[in-house]
């Protein structure tokens, strides 16, 4: 029912840059969005813009039932629709907050932020905005007009029941950049779009690394399967500018899984632990002579 019923239903409704939980999209397609809104951006008045960078404060907690199930009931006249619709809503008590895991709970994030996303692309005419979830940015030159831009957002997510992150909500030159899905994205004074692997993200994949290992040896799961969860992984980074990151990595992943690699990995493993040593070298000679 949500593929064939609900989705070809209810995408229409969304803006194009609503990137999550849809077909043919996700945090690759959002990111991507991101670097041409700033490309646009440069292209039309420069390196001297301004982003607006925010966050729905426990978003998918304060998502209002009554707000979904009117829009549900807009866009379908079938009462056994609705009725099985209201019913997984009415499983969290108190007609707050949507289950986690559900797939309608993916469907119910797209929707219950989508007046914001109309209003920002629509009546504030801003081109480069994007969301992803409870993640959202506006790119534009005129940095007063960015903070009347918040205030409409924030008093339309009052409207609809949610509120802005003040921690994580502020505006930021687009050469200082902004965290965003994983990234460190921001616009050299020469116009590059560089995207940086954030710390903990790298962090975070080192840890799911070491567990992994820890299964493997155990009997758990299949070294195999560990590679292929890394290699996903590493699909989604090699977007960025972490040509000399992922090489780290994979020497990171092959020390943990030494035993398990083919001669070939071994030899790869041998070449790049000689790269990376020669790099030092160099770097470490660099400073010296200053």
């Amino acid at each position: 029912m949500h593929e064939n019923i609900i989705v070809p239903r209810i995408a229409p409704t969304f803006i194009y840059d609503n990137g999550a939980s849809i077909k043919n999209k996700g945090t690759d397609f959002q990111l991507d969005r991101l670097k041409e809104h700033l490309r646009a951006e440069v292209a039309r008045n420069g390196v001297d813009g301004y982003i607006l960078v925010g966050d729905f404060s426990k978003y998918f907690d304060n998502i209002q039932h009554e707000l979904l199930n009117d829009f549900y009931k807009k866009q379908f006249s079938d009462e056994r629709i609705i009725k099985l619709i209201c019913d997984i809503h009415a499983t969290i008590p108190g007609g707050v907050g949507v289950p986690l895991g559900n797939q309608l709970s993916q469907d119910d994030a797209l929707i219950a932020a989508s007046p914001i996303d109309h209003m920002v692309k629509e009546q504030l005419h801003i081109k480069g905005y994007g969301r992803y979830n409870d993640d959202f940015y506006l790119i534009n030159h005129d940095k007063e007009y960015l903070k009347y831009c918040q205030k409409r957002i924030e008093e339309k997510a009052e409207e609809l029941g949610i509120k802005l992150n003040p921690k994580k909500t502020k505006i930021v030159p687009m050469t200082t950049g902004i965290n965003f899905l994983g990234f460190h994205v921001y616009v050299t004074e020469s116009g590059k779009i560089v995207m940086r692997l954030k710390a903990k993200t790298k962090s975070r994949e080192r840890q799911k690394l070491r567990k992994y290992k820890k299964k493997v040896e155990a009997g758990e799961m299949k070294f195999e399967d560990a590679k292929e969860a890394y290699q996903s992984w590493k699909a989604h980074v090699e977007r960025g500018d972490t040509y000399y990151l992922l090489q780290e990595m994979d020497c990171y992943f092959y020390s943990l899984f030494f035993n398990y690699l083919s001669n070939e990995e071994k030899e790869r493993y041998k070449k790049l632990q000689r790269h990376r040593q020669s790099r030092i070298k160099r770097r470490k000679e660099k400073c010296r002579s200053y």
